[in-house]
């Protein structure tokens, strides 16, 4: 699930001023290539972070391990 509200919050008052131009003109083409850009910086983001947060490094803990105080075994290869 993407959090887009952050974005938009970020981006309120062009965010507001797109909707306007919908309501008042029906520009509707602009305020949705914000929303598509929204929704690519958004996932982009995502990805970034579940990289950074992998669960499996081999041979030391995972960095949400260390983050919640737990030690886990190193992942296993599934390849034979």
């Amino acid at each position: 699930m993407l959090y887009l509200s952050l974005y938009f919050k970020t981006h309120r008052r062009y965010y507001y001023e797109l909707l306007n131009n919908v309501r008042l003109t029906g520009d509707w083409e602009a305020w949705l290539d914000f929303f598509a850009e929204t929704v690519i910086v958004t996932a982009t983001q995502a990805v970034e972070t579940a990289r950074s947060f992998s669960t499996c490094r081999t041979g030391t803990e995972t960095r949400s391990a260390v983050l919640a105080g737990r030690r886990h075994p190193p992942c296993r290869s599934t390849e034979r």
